[in-house]
């Protein structure tokens, strides 16, 4: 199958590892009740939702990493040996994220022998054939090699778009020599050498001059005027090594594997596997973004094995509250002017794995104006929320203030 040629549809690649490493070094440990490690499958779930909102890509692959050791290691056994174990709470995500992605409705894609680069290098050249408009999503440097009038590179983390002039702004090449130029540099991150004594600055310049590394070695032989002794000498002592580190750089853009374009559209609606994944690792956040409802509540549950509701001596009561949602912000002004609010105090029934134990604040005026303060919305009006419940005016009023006293006191609020 393949995709009627469209000039503007657009296939979105995403590096998976590269994104997962950046957001467990971005986030906090967290963790969810049972104990899982989930920082950085939330941060990358939460970056796939948006890539998804806002870019609304037509196709769109997650390409994954397997364990396997890759052709690169075969052929040069010291690729990569320089990297530090990867930490056991990140190996756990890394082993849970395809599953989440598959849940998210996004196709993936691994390959054993492979690195994820090579998959999106294979399935951006596939979608240039088709005719559509790749982009990369990745802040691996290596990726702007396939950078053209096709494809471009999105560093989402530095919200940069790399076409063919900027990849020439930052390296002094253009994207059609950055291997070359990676190769003579070296790179520390895949244990490539390059050429002793040869910088960025030096490279470009040999690049500018003689186009390819190929050229560059000829006239180095040759003892070429433009090329300084000392370099000439370095270019020719490192000449297997370049072209070794060389291999190692380029990406693989013919690897076998079956996923075409066609293949790569993303899910419509949330399904009821997402709801109940991010129930598990808890992203209620992400869910409410979704617009999905949590499958089960865990705490409700709890409280259910807890509770005996035919032990109970009390008769149901039932309370109507009419009450008009207003925004944060403005009730907050609003609030400062009344003779007194109505407060309450809780414990979020699902908190949000960042909110730290933050609790939930319901604020309401006598004309019936209301407002919850929760999440996002907490954290946004915190400081005007801390100034009004620190002042003696306006009075607050509720149940068991006591009790709200000691959930503020906690998050580091006076009432």
């Amino acid at each position: 199958m393949t995709v009627t040629k469209t000039a503007e549809k657009s296939l979105y690649l995403v590096d998976a590892h590269a994104y997962l490493h950046r957001a467990f070094h971005a986030f906090p440990p967290l963790t969810n009740k049972g104990g899982e490690p989930v920082g950085a499958l939330f941060g990358f779930a939460r970056m796939l939702l948006g890539l998804v909102k806002k870019q609304k890509p037509d196709f769109v692959a997650v390409c994954f990493d397997t364990p396997e050791p890759t052709f690169r290691h075969k052929a040069y056994a010291a690729y990569k040996a320089q990297r530090a174990e990867t930490d056991p709470a990140l190996k756990i995500q890394l082993g849970m994220a395809p599953e989440m992605v598959k849940a998210m409705g996004l196709p993936t894609a691994a390959l054993p022998g492979y690195e994820a680069d090579d998959l999106m290098a294979t399935l951006a050249a596939r979608g240039v054939k088709e005719g559509l408009k790749v982009v990369l999503v990745s802040g691996d440097k290596d990726a702007l090699q396939l950078v053209d009038d096709r494809v471009k590179v999105w560093n989402e983390a530095k919200g940069v778009l790399f076409d063919a002039g900027k990849v020439e702004e930052k390296f002094k090449v253009r994207p059609d020599q950055l291997v070359d130029y990676l190769a003579i540099v070296g790179d520390a991150s895949d244990n490539v050498k390059g050429v002793a004594g040869v910088g960025p600055v030096g490279a470009a310049k040999l690049l500018n001059k003689f186009g390819t590394l190929e050229n560059v070695l000829k006239a180095a032989h040759k003892g070429h005027a433009d090329i300084p002794e000392r370099t000439a000498k370095a270019l020719l002592e490192g000449e297997k090594a370049v072209l070794e580190g060389r291999g190692l750089i380029r990406l693989e853009s013919e690897a076998p594997f079956p996923l075409a374009p066609a293949d790569c559209t993303p899910a419509a609606e949330p399904s009821p596997a997402l709801s109940a994944l991010f129930t598990r690792l808890e992203f209620f956040s992400l869910l409410r973004e979704l617009g999905a409802p949590p499958s089960t509540s865990p705490r409700a549950e709890a409280a259910g094995e807890e509770s005996n509701p035919s032990q109970s001596t009390s008769a149901p009561v039932t309370v109507t509250l009419r009450c008009v949602e207003t925004d944060p912000a403005a009730l907050l002004k609003a609030a400062a002017k009344e003779p007194f609010v109505a407060l309450a105090v809780a414990e979020p029934d699902q908190p949000d794995l960042l909110s730290d134990g933050t609790p939930a604040v319901a604020l309401a005026l006598p004309d019936g104006r209301a407002a919850e303060f929760a999440g996002p919305v907490f954290a946004k009006n915190r400081k005007a929320l801390e100034a009004l419940l620190a002042a003696p005016r306006p009075a607050k009023v509720g149940h068991d203030l006591k009790d709200s006293a000691r959930l503020l006191h906690g998050a580091g609020i006076a009432l």
